[in-house]
């Protein structure tokens, strides 16, 4: 084929793709590069200089392509391309082989044993990029008639959402001990709802994320199921939850046919950015379903409801149920009326009537659980870390940089696009709408300065929410009548590419090579802390799992009665918060050496400040925990699988380490 009878579209395609491709490849390299000069391993590796020589050829051979391309003298490989299609549609098996093969090549890479070369998130999405490429080419075979822009989306979706659920492989695990810092304490807390049953105990209720251990405490009514399951069961929880807001989102929208499946899959990615807990999600959900601009008393019983779940779930999203309310009325109402201002009347009125119901909802919380106010409000005296919303150790973008490249997308389409709706959109719209977003942008990244937080976008949730439910309805035209158009004008595919793209990238900064763990040393290092902790108990000694406190939970050591307070994740919260009446209760019961044995994950008195990943959250810790109990505290046992120590009580007068 010559150049001439070649569609100029499907030239320029091809030059698209692969200027693309070079250019990730550039990126890719070069961060390839950065990771193994600071490893120290580029002038040892033959493995990383092997490596890095065969990027170097890759970038020349695309460059090289890229050349004969735009000279018109590549023409057959993109002439190639509808040919490749007609034999793999008389040949579906090959097809789906070839399908499934291409769909495992991200995942082996990133997750497999040569996962140490693509920690880096231009490698995975270079590695994505070429999948993508090669998946859309296949995925079409199967559907010719298909147009290239929705294959090419539903591929980018699909394989998306299959990279980050992949993630979650390495969390359910029989792996007896937690898999991170606090990962198994979720189910310890989870577990208080159930005191009475699991522990002969009538213990408080939690202070710190009652809704979220709430939801997963629901698989301890099944009785004693392992702990795998309940790992399992938060997966879960992980995903449903944006699967269903998405859902009631899009059929809020109307929208039918593919694009129906592909929003979905976007909104799954969009929310992942955060990501937005599973908890929070409950009271979205809640307000998507029940809102009927029709039928204002009737929205107000929902309304009422999601408040009620976020008085008990987070400080600053007891006004978003309402919030999110009223910002998808004024979008929804019919037409404008004539009074423009009165539109407000029925968020005003909710946004006051759900902060109301979300205050005395956390009220009764606390009467029930009979404990003081002051455990429930340690994060209004923790520090702020102004520094973390630039670069740092804790977060590499940055909070700001994040969230403004979070926002971006969405911003910049619906400017693009602003001229099909925003003459729909009067001031009281106006103000409403973007008031709500600058006030839960300005509180997400307040409550992200917070000591303990800024290691991601999580604690935007409620601004991430809104920005997508806005975007959405905007970008699909329903403001402010409600009537969907039969086919919804779709942003240009480059606004199209960026609206997927970026939480794509967030997607891929997630996961490793999975872990393999010992489970011979584990059964060991169990071992070794049942045993010392039966011995305590029976010598009517307290021990006190200060971590690994789940042990107890699941019986994996029985016999050993739970001491109610200082659990790690509590005792950093009041640490990070300074709590005076609640350390100086703890420090007084070390020194009396109260305890017979602490199990606590392996202390470090090394101060270590914002230059390290966490550094002033450590830094409280040493202070407040580590240092306080090694005055009175010797190890008895130090595990490296996991790391945890057995401490006994020191003989003779306090010595605190140097």
């Amino acid at each position: 084929m010559s150049a001439e009878a070649l569609p100029k579209d499907a030239a320029s395609r091809g030059r698209a793709c692969l200027a693309l491709t070079l250019t990730l490849t550039v990126a890719a390299l070069i961060q390839l590069g950065l990771q193994a000069n600071n490893d120290g391993v580029l002038a040892i590796s033959r493995k990383w200089q092997a490596a890095l020589f065969f990027g170097i050829v890759v970038v020349v051979a695309e460059l090289v392509l890229l050349i004969l391309m735009g000279r018109g003298r590549a023409v057959r490989l993109v002439a190639s391309i509808p040919e490749t299609e007609r034999v793999l549609v008389r040949n579906r098996a090959v097809a789906a082989l070839l399908i499934t093969l291409v769909a495992a090549v991200l995942p082996l890479a990133v997750f497999g044993p040569a996962g140490r070369y693509f920690e880096g998130v231009f490698p995975r999405l270079l590695l994505f990029w070429v999948a993508v490429v090669a998946f859309s080419l296949l995925l079409r075979s199967w559907y010719p008639a298909a147009p290239w822009l929705v294959v090419a989306l539903s591929s980018v979706v699909i394989y998306g959402l299959v990279y980050r659920l992949l993630v979650f492989v390495p969390e359910v695990s029989n792996y007896p001990f937690s898999l991170g810092w606090s990962e198994a304490s979720r189910y310890y807390y989870a577990s208080l709802f159930h005191a009475q049953r699991l522990y002969g105990l009538a213990l408080r209720p939690p202070e710190l994320h009652p809704t979220r251990y709430l939801l997963q405490s629901i698989p301890f009514l099944a009785g004693s199921l392992p702990l795998w399951f309940h790992r399992l069961w938060q997966v879960v929880l992980w995903w449903a939850m944006p699967v269903v807001v998405a859902w009631l989102l899009v059929a809020r929208l109307r929208l039918t046919g593919a694009l129906r499946w592909v929003a979905t899959g976007w909104m799954i990615l969009f929310l992942f950015q955060g990501p937005v807990y599973y908890h929070l999600l409950v009271p979205v959900a809640l307000v998507l379903f029940g809102l009927d601009v029709h039928r204002p008393w009737r929205t107000s019983i929902w309304i009422a409801a999601a408040s009620a779940w976020a008085g008990i779930s987070r400080l600053n999203w007891y006004p978003v149920p309402a919030l999110l309310a009223g910002v998808l009325y004024v979008l929804e109402s019919e037409a404008l009326v004539r009074r423009r201002w009165s539109i407000l009347r029925w968020p005003a009125a909710w946004v006051v009537g759900g902060t109301a119901i979300a205050l005395v909802s956390q009220a009764l919380y606390i009467r029930l659980s009979g404990t003081s106010v002051d455990r429930f409000a340690s994060s209004l005296s923790s520090d702020l870390l102004f520094y973390r919303l630039l670069p740092n150790a804790t977060f590499a973008p940055g909070i700001l940089p994040a969230i403004l490249v979070a926002s971006a997308p969405m911003a910049f389409s619906l400017w693009k696009t602003r001229a099909s709706w925003a003459h729909k959109i009067d001031t009281p719209r106006r103000l409403l709408v973007g008031g709500t977003l600058g006030v839960l942008l300005a509180g997400g990244l307040l409550v992200s300065l917070k000591i303990g937080g800024g290691s991601n976008l999580h604690n935007l949730d409620a601004y991430l929410v809104l920005l997508l439910v806005t975007g959405s309805v905007l970008l699909f035209r329903r403001a402010p009548n409600g009537t969907p158009l039969t086919r919804p004008m779709l942003p240009r595919p480059s606004h199209l590419a960026l609206l997927v793209g970026v939480p794509l990238v967030f997607a891929l900064a997630n996961g490793g090579a999975w872990r393999q763990r010992d489970a011979t040393v584990a059964a060991r290092s169990l071992e070794a802390i049942r045993s010392e902790a039966q011995r305590t108990a029976r010598a009517g000694e307290r021990v006190l799992f200060i971590s690994q406190r789940h042990l107890l939970t699941f019986k994996m050591i029985p016999s050993v009665p739970v001491e109610p307070e200082y659990e790690t994740v509590f005792l950093m919260e009041m640490a990070m918060s300074g709590n005076p009446a609640y350390l100086d209760d703890f420090h007084r019961l070390l020194q009396e050496r109260a305890f017979g044995l602490i199990v606590v994950d392996r202390l470090t008195t090394a101060l270590q400040g914002r230059a390290h990943n966490f550094g002033e959250e450590n830094d409280a810790w040493v202070t407040q925990v580590s240092l306080p109990i090694l005055c009175s505290y010797e190890p008895l046992l130090k595990l490296d699988e996991p790391r945890v120590d057995l401490l006994v009580p020191k003989p003779g007068p306090s010595g605190c380490p140097d």
